[in-house]
């Protein structure tokens, strides 16, 4: 399979986001995979993205499609075995994750770089109070006395609208509401003061309501770098600045936002977007799904993972597996048939 190459500006030695500026969190060429009962299943296969400073950038794709994956090996959290990064490297403002030891590691994890989990119940120790669980990390981060760390973590409690701040930072995960629960965690990635959040699909479990609130929450913190994992391609539209598209382990699509939405280049893009309800379009009442399934990742095809399922696939597509390449500014697509009509309207 062809790498997909980090995206470059001048000199191949200088990698830069697509807007010129150096990034702040850069995944270069990962490639991680598990071994399981049916064989090995390569789960993330050549996948390269940067973030720029104070940038929001959104990895959207179907369910197994290798998201969270990515990050969670980027950040070196999936157990050994039965995951093996096989390659790739992962800077965090110009530090290569996969050169550091444990020790090193973990000075990092919490201080430069922090991680919001899905599921916020087990993400949480259920034996240790919340305020806790914030104070270790400020405490260890940030040199803070043990009375400081209590009242910052009341701080940043009080921060991301927990109420009763003063109450709550005694209290145990399992006493606090999935809402406040959420808004806690995002508390203890934020007391470090980190570059990077990474937030890993935070708001699916809450209703609309407390899911508009921590994202009204995301976008009052503007300096920070935040790579948003997600399936809500609504939620997308509004909180990214650009969109990475995920798809059988490898990123088939990245580039604007605005451009991903309005101007999809990948038939999978396209089809993802088809499949999202429009309660406001009166026009359309019928709501497209996407046929067939995804391929086994124990047993990838040479060519196009999309093949099966695509609309406009050809016999060249079956051979091997097109490269990200550019279809407009700052948007790049691997499919042959869209690099094909971006050179002929170039």
């Amino acid at each position: 399979m062809s790498t997909t190459p980090p995206l470059t500006t001048g000199p191949e030695t200088t990698t830069l986001t697509p807007t010129g500026v150096k990034p702040i969190f850069e995944v270069d060429d990962l490639q991680v995979e598990f071994r399981t009962n049916a064989g090995v299943a390569k789960a993330v296969n050549h996948v390269g993205f940067s973030v720029a400073p104070g940038e929001c950038l959104a990895i959207v794709g179907e369910s197994g499609s290798g998201k969270t994956a990515t990050l969670l090996a980027a950040l070196r959290l999936l157990p050994t075995p039965p995951s093996r990064t096989t390659g790739g490297r992962v800077l965090v403002d110009g530090v290569d994750l996969f050169s550091l030891s444990r020790k090193e590691l973990r000075d990092v994890l919490g201080r430069d770089i922090s991680m919001v989990f899905q599921d916020s119940l087990s993400a949480f120790n259920p034996i240790l109070t919340v305020g806790r669980q914030i104070s270790e990390g400020v405490r260890r981060h940030r040199g803070l006395s043990k009375k400081q760390a209590r009242a910052l973590s009341i701080e940043m409690l009080e921060r991301v609208g927990v109420p009763d701040p003063q109450q709550r930072v005694d209290q145990y995960p399992h006493q606090l509401s999935g809402g406040m629960r959420q808004r806690a965690m995002i508390a203890m990635a934020l007391a470090g003061e980190p570059k990077v959040l990474i937030a890993d699909e935070p708001t699916t479990a809450l209703d609309v309501t407390v899911q508009a609130q921590i994202l009204e929450l995301v976008r009052s913190f503007q300096d920070l770098s935040i790579v948003w994992v997600s399936h809500d391609l609504g939620v997308v539209a509004g909180l990214a600045d650009r969109v990475a598209v995920m798809y059988a382990g490898s990123i088939i699509e990245q580039g604007p936002v605005r451009e991903i939405f309005h101007d999809p280049r990948h038939p999978y893009t396209r089809a993802l977007l088809g499949s999202v309800p429009r309660l406001r379009d009166p026009d359309r009442n019928d709501l497209v799904s996407i046929p067939g399934l995804p391929p086994s990742l124990v047993d990838l095809p040479p060519g196009c993972p999309f093949y099966a399922r695509c609309d406009v696939r050809e016999d060249r597509c079956l051979s091997r597996m097109p490269e990200l390449v550019d279809v407009a500014p700052r948007h790049q697509a691997a499919c042959f048939v869209a690099a094909d009509e971006a050179r002929t309207h170039a």
